[in-house]
């Protein structure tokens, strides 16, 4: 019986055992299983890493393409000859250009070089340059308040922050501008012409009724040069000349 007892105990003893080894394996396996599929994840982020190049990198690979060096250059040229904006406005546009290059994301950088050389192309055309020049001129004597407006209403309320469509449209409105004004100016000089001409008929008409007044009023006896409304100037006759004789005490005397 005893030994009976032993040999049952042996037995669950040894498969106890097997139990503890069979566990310790899977467990053992599935780590391996984690960590492989940890590893075949990690693996296409890291090639990912080291493909793509940094932000900065890509940042700074768009500063300094040629491209972008075209827009600075051409955006000068057209800051330097531009009558638009006074010299605080300008420092303020640049302030603000600065700022938003600044805080704007890398993926959105190359689009603003795009749009940028397209408005270029505008701002340094030969219709914007008319159309800048004309209104520079014409806004040479304005109040800074009602500079600002005139501009607000011809479209350019802010050119760096502008599309190339939108400053295609600002052109239209400064020629539509503009013909009106000259229109306006035609309209007044003619009418400031008819009045000198109108002015200067009634003084030739009025000349030439005085004309014909003093005509006839010399005719009745008057003088021709002298006005109607004096008497004619009076001359005494001349006084009789004398004549003398030699008296009898030896003086002159008349007779």
């Amino acid at each position: 019986m005893t030994a009976r007892m032993s040999t049952f105990k042996k037995n669950q003893l040894i498969a106890a055992l097997f139990a503890a080894a069979a566990w310790l394996a899977v467990d053992r396996l599935s780590a391996q299983s984690a960590n492989q599929a940890i590893s075949d994840r990690a693996a296409p982020a890291a090639k990912s890493v080291m493909a793509a190049p940094s932000d900065a990198a890509a940042r700074a690979k768009i500063m300094e393409s040629d491209t972008w060096k075209q827009v600075g250059t051409e955006y000068q040229k057209w800051l330097s000859k531009q009558p638009i904006y006074t010299p605080s406005q300008v420092k303020r546009i640049n302030e603000q250009l600065d700022a938003q290059i600044q805080n704007m994301p890398t993926s959105e950088l190359q689009g603003f070089v795009d749009d940028w050389l397209a408005k270029l192309k505008v701002l340094n055309g030969k219709n914007f340059q008319e159309a800048q020049d004309w209104l520079g001129a014409y806004m040479t004597n304005m109040a800074q308040g009602y500079r600002r407006n005139y501009l607000h209403s011809m479209g350019l309320t802010d050119i760096p922050s502008m599309s190339a469509a939108q400053l295609e449209a600002a052109i239209t409105n400064i020629r539509a501008d503009r013909m009106s004004i000259m229109q306006n100016q035609a309209a007044f000089e003619a009418n400031q012409q008819q009045s000198v001409q109108t002015v200067q008929q009634d003084i030739a008409a009025s000349q030439q009724a005085q004309q014909q007044y003093n005509s006839t009023s010399g005719a009745a006896g008057f003088n021709t040069f002298q006005s109607p409304y004096r008497p004619p100037k009076y001359d005494p006759p001349p006084h009789p000349q004398m004549q003398w004789m030699m008296g009898s005490d030896g003086q002159l005397m008349p007779f």
